[in-house]
């Protein structure tokens, strides 16, 4: 064994002696030696065959040289992709080393963003390490020979956009231009542009800057946002810091506008010719903004997270199948997406539509998905193959970004480390895991091309050039260049641009691209506009309204457009009229008309919702009056209503009369047939709006019904209490009953005559409503039945006894008192509630809560014997025979057991004494829905379990074992629970410490058996 393969060895021991990988890494390299391979010699010469790449400037590798199994020839070996697909290996160590990001230039010349830091940043007093390196191909072949290191000692790097003649870099905490004056490939020049973007944590930062079609950068807000401010005088002064919580950040590179826009991006962003964003998250493989920022600022009742669909199917919705040995933080998201980036959609397309392409880290793989229109936004579905586009069996490929290239190829970009996660965010036995660092030094990027393609790439050079790739069919081409003239200008070339702007047999993303530069540049006349106005693809018409002015001419041309056949057109017509302070009857006739079309589109729906303040009543009224057949018009009328009585209560009252009629017998002054949906709910949920949108803008419904004159408030007034009603007509579906409890809260009604609502026989969610109503206006009543019928609630009700008399002190009062006497058990209160009660602003209803729930003296006895349980490892395969043996009935780990009772097979945030507790005193801090139900039946039968299911006609328990038994109501003698866990106390009479300790080992570890990853460390 050499000596440097000793030192390998001696490195790999000493921060992890569990870590098996030294045995393979020594073993590999006897085999390399053997056979006359030096493995160093092999992974430097992998990326070009027999010619070993040469690189410019580049730093010394710290860490130990990566062991021989993760060579890039053998990595390249380990992936599969999808049949009629190669995959290249364009670069790899030295030439690129952990590398998070990458974008082509005008040169073809990739740009790649190193971070050696992650996850923790610089170590043993280093500076920061993060790199630029620029890689070019010099002899056209495909692969990339030469770098060059364009800029060195940054912190967090997280993403280059090449532009002039230098770059935009998003840093920690800032973006910054970084220039290269003299032309060398080497940055001699940093600004620094904005800062205050959130650095809380090193994997959720502002990244991915990309220069849209419109001449703007987009960056990705990292998930942190921040509180941002412009350093560069050459930006628009804001009197405040910009916020960009839940939002991301654009701006102008050449100075003037910068500003939120809706979007909530983590690490991945993708631009296509149209201006369409589509970003991800950890959870959430692609997500697109349909509603402008503009439109959540205008409307109260919206966040901005209500301006963002999730394209893809999202968290435990999703699917994913990796072919390595792959394991997330969370074993709950294991086969989902659960470290989702490098999203990319830019119109690659196919005969079925467009492809989007993903990468999984966790996985090892990146997944494409058919890209298809839903209505007027975008959908994503899942390849219906088993196989991933491409995965590999190495748990070491590990893409973290993609970019399409020449040709529409696809460029992967792999890390390649043992472990993608941060310190902070794993179980504590695994914060110290030794192979954290493990592939520092190591990086690849792949093009995935179909089989036998060998695309080229061409510079662009001159104003031809540009004109060739904005014809282009490949999505980079046209990207670069849009580029080329938005660095350049179009004063000497607009005629040619028109002309190719109207050529309707090309393609429909060009003529998009050349309509933003005219436009950007102010050069898009009125008949180029009208143009797009007219062109068949829905995508330009609806570019068309987004670049529309708002003047009184161009609103009237827009106009046209809402009855366009393509609701992608009308929902931007929508969002364009919405934002007028004072559309005239004919805009208002319009936007009736696609309520009327749309009323089943959610985001059409919600851009009309967000109209402006100043237009709002008008529209309301119009809208009222016409009759439509969508089942979803209520919902988007009570949502204007409830916006206008915010406002003016008077005035979403006068909208409401004409709905109203006196004397109808048995519906008080409901009309019998209402227009939105053809029966009487719709006028329900109008009432209910205006009451609430009256309580929002702090108003008093008794006060505001007074004011209206003498017909209309009691037209009101009479519709109101027949509202009211309803909650006592068992004919009445459930949704007009709860609105009829809602009403009588909102509108102080004495609720006397609704006792009959906590009844058995009701449903479950109407007695949980009328709790909190009657615990606050009718107190004593409903105290004293409590007395009686609380035991026998199940606990979704008794939660909502509890949030109802936490609304008060005496009803907080009366509870307490019935925990101290016995009469109920403290497991009512779930942790947070408890909490709550324990720091009560009261200071009387502070210290009872103390007092009375403190831990239990005997269990707490229990758990200081079994402390040491705790804090030393045990033997993992014996602790997995106990579990088997006293805990499958009712828990699950991988194949074993059955999930009744709490999932404990996710250790994340369990510390072993977390486990210990939960075991020995399992009633300290239960979650209700693990409480222990008896059923007695009038045959004498009692039954116990967890109550899975209530409804008017039967509960359903699940039993230890996993059996589920249904018993109908009539046959129920008594339905109580104890308040207790379904685990009894008293484990430490089957269970030793040294046993108890095996057990937690296993808990604890069972992810871990058998693989490369450290057991618990023993504790202090």
């Amino acid at each position: 064994m050499t000596m440097e393969m000793s030192n390998v060895i001696q490195w790999t021991v000493q921060r992890d002696p569990t870590h098996s990988s030294w045995k393979h890494a020594a073993r590999n390299w006897l085999v390399l030696t053997v056979l006359g391979l030096h493995p160093l010699l092999l992974v430097a010469a992998a990326a070009r065959g027999q010619d070993a790449p040469t690189i410019q400037d580049a730093p010394t590798i710290q860490d130990a040289p990566t062991i021989a199994p993760h060579t890039p020839g053998q990595a390249i070996a380990a992936l599969q992709v999808r049949a009629g697909y190669e995959v290249t290996l364009v670069a790899s160590e030295p030439l690129v080393m952990d590398p998070v990001a990458i974008r082509f230039d005008q040169q073809g010349r990739l740009w790649v963003v190193e971070m050696p830091d992650y996850p923790t940043g610089p170590r043993d007093g280093a500076g920061p390490a993060g790199r630029i390196r620029i890689l070019r191909d010099s002899n056209g072949d495909g692969r990339f020979d030469s770098a060059t290191l364009f800029a060195d000692g940054l912190m967090f790097a997280t993403g280059v956009q090449p532009y002039r003649d230098g770059a935009l870099v998003t840093l920690a905490g800032s973006i910054a231009f970084f220039a290269d004056t003299d032309g060398d490939g080497v940055a001699d020049r940093r600004e620094i542009w904005f800062e205050g973007f959130a650095m809380e944590n090193e994997q959720l930062r502002a990244n991915h800057p990309m220069l849209g079609p419109d001449g703007l950068v987009y960056v990705a807000n990292g998930l942190r946002g921040g509180s941002v401010v412009a350093v560069d005088p050459k930006f628009d002064p804001h009197s405040e810091p910009l916020d960009l919580r839940t939002r991301d950040f654009c701006f102008d590179p050449e100075g003037g506008l910068w500003t939120a826009v809706a979007g909530n991006s983590q690490f991945g962003l993708s631009i296509d010719d149209f201006g369409r964003r589509i970003g991800c998250s950890n959870r959430n493989p692609a997500m697109f903004p349909p509603l402008e920022i503009e439109a959540i600022d205008r409307d109260p009742l919206l966040a901005p997270r209500d301006a963002i669909l999730d394209v893809a199917a999202a968290a435990d919705r999703s699917r994913v199948v990796p072919i390595a040995d792959a394991w997330t933080t969370s074993n709950l998201h294991a086969g989902q997406f659960s470290a989702a980036c490098g999203v990319v959609a830019p119109g690659v397309r196919s005969a079925s539509g467009e492809w989007l392409f993903v990468c999984e880290p966790t996985g090892s793989l990146v997944q494409r998905h058919s890209l298809v229109r839903d209505q007027s936004v975008w959908k994503s579905e899942r390849e219906p193959m088993e196989q991933e586009f491409l995965a590999s069996r190495d748990s070491w490929f590990r893409p973290v970004d993609l970019t399409i290239g020449p040709g529409g190829d696809l460029f992967v970009v792999d890390m390649a480390r043992a472990v993608i996660e941060h310190p902070d965010f794993v179980p504590q036995e695994l914060k110290h895991r030794g192979d954290t660092w493990d592939g520092t030094g190591l990086g690849r990027i792949y093009r995935v091309h179909e089989s036998g393609s060998d695309t080229k790439f061409f510079p662009l050079t001159t104003a031809e050039d540009a004109f060739a790739a904005l014809r282009s069919t490949t999505p980079l081409e046209r990207e670069l260049g849009s580029q080329f003239f938005l660095q350049r200008g179009v004063d000497d070339v607009v005629d040619p641009l028109r002309e190719i702007l109207k050529d309707g047999n090309g393609e429909a993303a060009t003529r998009s691209r050349i309509a933003q530069l005219l436009h950007r540049f102010d050069r898009l006349s009125g008949d180029d506009w009208r143009g797009l106005l007219t062109d068949a693809d829905p995508r330009v018409r609806a570019l068309a309204v987004q670049l529309a002015q708002p003047t009184s001419e161009v609103t009237r041309e827009v106009l046209e457009l809402a009855s366009d056949q393509d609701p992608l057109v009308r929902r931007q017509v929508a969002q364009f009229l919405a934002a007028i302070p004072t559309l005239t009857s004919e805009a208002i006739d319009a936007m009736v008309a696609i309520a009327e079309i749309d009323g089943d589109d959610l985001w059409i729906g919600r851009a009309i919702g967000s109209m402006h303040p100043d237009s709002l009543g008008n529209f309301v009224e119009s809208w009222l009056q016409r009759p439509v057949s969508a089942s979803s018009a209520t919902e988007l009328s009570a949502h204007l209503i409830r916006r206008l009585a915010r406002h003016s209560p008077s005035a979403a009252a006068e909208t409401l009369l004409p709905q109203l009629r006196d004397g109808v017998p048995g519906t008080g002054a409901l009309r019998t047939s209402d227009p939105r949906t053809g029966d009487h709910r719709g006028l329900p949920a109008l009432l209910q709006a205006w009451a609430q949108g009256t309580r929002d803008g702090k108003s008093s419904l008794r006060e505001q019904l007074s004011q209206l004159p003498a017909p209309q408030g009691s037209a009101m007034e009479s519709a109101l209490e027949a509202v009211i009603a309803m909650a006592n007509d068992p004919e009445a579906s459930s949704r007009d009953r709860l609105i009829g409890i809602d009403l009588a809260a909102l509108s102080g009604q004495s609720p006397t005559t609704y006792r009959g609502l906590l009844m058995e026989e009701q449903p479950p969610a109407i007695r949980a409503a009328a709790i909190s109503v009657l615990v606050r206006y009718d107190r004593d009543w409903t105290l004293e039945f409590l007395e009686t019928h609380l035991e026998s609630m199940t606990h979704p009700l008794r939660k909502a006894v509890v949030a109802a008399c936490l609304s008060h002190p005496e009803s907080t009062g009366w509870l307490l008192t019935r925990i101290e006497q016995g009469e109920v058990a403290k497991a009512i209160l779930d942790p947070a509630t408890a909490n709550r009660l324990r720091e009560h602003r009261d200071e009387a209803i502070r210290q009872r809560a103390r007092a009375l729930l403190a831990p239990d003296a005997d269990r707490q006895k229990v758990l200081q014997a079994y402390a040491t349980a705790a804090r030393v490892d045990g033997d993992a395969e014996a602790g997995k025979k106990l579990f088997t043996q006293h805990c499958s009935a009712c828990h699950r780990i991988e194949e074993t057991g059955t999930n009744v009772g709490p999932d404990i097979s996710d250790s994340r945030t369990k510390s072993p004494e977390f486990l210990l507790a939960a075991i020995l005193d399992p009633n300290a801090a239960i979650d209700a829905a693990y409480l222990r139900y008896s059923v007695l039946t009038e045959d004498g039968q009692i039954l116990e379990g967890l109550l899975v299911d209530e409804t008017t006609e039967a509960v359903t328990l699940a039993q230890q074992g996993g059996q589920r038994v249904s018993v109908p109501r009539e046959q129920i003698e008594q339905l109580q629970s104890p308040g207790v866990s379904l685990m009894p106390e008293g484990f430490e009479s089957v269970v030793q410490v040294d046993q108890m300790r095996d057990l937690i080992t296993y808990l604890k570890n069972w992810r871990y058996l058998g693989r490369d990853i450290p057991l618990s460390p023993a504790l202090p």
